[in-house]
């Protein structure tokens, strides 16, 4: 579970349960929402602010491949609605959409603690297929990543991180 509020509220909870003693095959059903509040500009100023909501559920399937390696596919379905705080009244004022995604990921983690590793790696690679088909409102092919790289660093920890995202 996991609660935050601020500029960025969350609210999630997700049900992992084991479909064999090794814990190798697993479902996770989730609920998750999400309401952040951005900034829209147009050079250098900012000309609208926006809440972002996304409220979603997701039924994932997984396979755990040792201790340090999983795998996960699933169903991710909810709606994304904007809601204008401030800017031009000729500004859309809010919108909503339904997204469907059909999601792939698989993640290896060699760190030695998750808060604040000290040594280790962390690989996380995603794609993601929305499709009218699934009763999305939007069609798109989604690849995204993240690799990060902990040293102890004088008696500290330095953590390398490298991401990116783009459409296919």
């Amino acid at each position: 579970n996991t609660l935050q509020f601020g500029r960025q509220t969350l609210l999630q909870t997700n049900f992992y349960q084991p479909l064999d003693v090794a814990q190798r095959f697993f479902i996770r059903p989730s609920i998750n929402y999400e309401r952040n509040l951005q900034s829209i500009y147009l050079g250098d100023e900012r000309v609208a602010r926006y809440y972002l909501s996304n409220m979603y559920g997701e039924l994932a399937f997984g396979a755990n491949a040792g201790s340090r390696a999983q795998f996960i596919t699933g169903l991710r379905s909810g709606r994304l609605k904007t809601d204008r705080d401030t800017g031009s009244t000729s500004l859309p004022d809010n919108l909503e959409e339904d997204e469907t995604v059909v999601f792939l990921n698989a993640t290896y983690d060699t760190r030695n603690n998750i808060g604040l590793p000290t040594r280790g790696s962390l690989v996380f690679v995603e794609y993601a297929h929305s499709d009218s088909f699934l009763g999305g409102d939007q069609d798109y092919d989604l690849l995204e990543g993240v690799v990060t790289k902990a040293f102890p660093w004088r008696g500290d920890s330095l953590n390398l991180i490298a991401g990116g995202a783009g459409t296919l």
